[in-house]
């Protein structure tokens, strides 16, 4: 069962021109948990689309703590580029978003919401606009969704502050499954997991960022698994590159990261700089020859060429919180001959970098300029070739 936008009483055209944000939260209030379904259009909005606090249904208790659960919202189109949702007004990139699963309710989580056949994207010139924000949602699920074209970041997970982020509270965001998102041409980064110290796994499959100049991924915190995408040209000369694992509350991460291609992301392909109990394993990466760093011009090995990246995988930050327990095995680097040298793995000199695993790397179709490991020693690390 579903709301369609365009039935009375919401009549919804979707002609790119009017402004239909009082009509979906219409038909938002009116579902009570079913999906909201717009048909082929363009639906311009002029302000967030966040959750309606729809009566709660269960609670549980932690402590003196009590929560409630109520149904969320499913907002499903005819198909990417069918379907477009169109903002046409400047937002707040620090806490909002043009789809916002968020109660707005005291203690209150959203169940079984989600985003599948559109696109979301901007009016060129607007800002502060990302594209989809999780905040105490459960059970979500985004599939066949492209988000482009933003002044912010495409995903992003965000801390509710009246739910702890503590381990003494209920997962801020749980069960997120993201599965065939094109998110690409944002400004900021293309997914944001960004929570608190407990959010529920979070799951990346089968997907294709590409041209996010903030970055491809981000992940602070809680469990991922990032399996079967394409991470490319992500970040900015002398910025982020393709995914980066960073917490400030020390390295509580454990991340699943398989089957991936890697490919001429900016500073990196991977950067673990907090991080622990990671599994990367038979992921391929990337690295291409340019004449420059300005219009990143394919300079095919020509003199005075610049790599991208030039460290493909980079592990720790120099402090007590890095990588801890991290094993690599099986993945493929790639790279052409060049006057300059790409860089399989540099691990940075710490404190906190040890019992990492290093198995069975194929460099085997790389320039001459490849260098499989750099700083590391049997100390902190096992390194185990072919």
């Amino acid at each position: 069962m579903f709301v369609n936008v365009k039935d009375a009483p919401f009549s919804a055209v979707g002609d790119g021109v009017a402004d239909y944000t009082s009509a979906i939260n219409a038909a938002k209030t009116a579902a009570n948990g079913r999906q909201i379904y717009l048909p082929s259009g363009v639906y311009r909005t002029t302000a967030d689309l966040s959750d309606t606090a729809y009566p709660a249904f269960e609670a549980i208790s932690n402590g003196s703590v009590h929560n409630l659960f109520s149904p969320s919202v499913r907002y499903v189109g005819d198909g990417p580029r069918r379907t477009t949702i169109l903002a046409d007004y400047n937002g707040d990139i620090a806490k909002g978003a043009i789809i916002r699963f968020d109660t707005n309710a005291s203690r209150t989580y959203g169940i079984n919401s989600g985003v599948s056949q559109l696109s979301i994207t901007q009016v060129a010139g607007r800002t502060g606009l990302n594209g989809i924000q999780l905040t105490a949602s459960w059970f979500n699920k985004q599939e066949n969704v492209e988000i482009y074209g933003l002044s912010g970041s495409g995903l992003i997970a965000s801390l509710r502050p009246d739910i702890s982020p503590g381990l003494s509270d209920p997962y801020q965001a749980f069960s997120v499954l993201n599965r065939q998102l094109w998110i690409h041409n944002n400004s900021g980064w293309g997914v944001k997991f960004d929570a608190g110290q407990s959010p529920g796994i979070y799951t990346l499959e089968n997907s294709y960022l590409v041209f996010n100049a903030g970055g491809g991924i981000l992940s602070t915190t809680g469990q991922c698994r990032i399996v079967g995408n394409c991470i490319q040209a992500n970040g900015s000369a002398g910025g982020n590159g393709g995914l980066l694992f960073d917490t400030a509350e020390g390295p509580s991460m454990v991340a699943d990261v398989r089957q991936n291609e890697f490919d001429t992301n900016f500073s990196y392909h991977i950067w673990l700089k907090r991080v622990q109990n990671g599994n990367f394993a038979q992921n391929r990466f990337l690295s291409n020859s340019y004449t420059d760093t300005t219009g990143w011009t394919n300079g095919n090995g020509a003199a005075g060429t610049f790599m991208r990246p030039g460290g493909q995988v980079l592990v720790g930050y120099g402090d007590a919180n890095e990588a801890v327990n991290v094993k690599f095995e099986r993945n493929m680097h790639r790279a052409p001959a060049g006057p300059v040298p790409v860089y399989g793995y540099i691990q940075y000199v710490g404190v906190g970098t040890h019992n990492n695993h290093f198995i069975h790397n194929d460099f085997t179709q790389t320039g001459t300029g490849m260098i499989p490991y750099t700083n590391f020693t049997p100390a902190d690390s096992e390194i185990i070739n072919p």
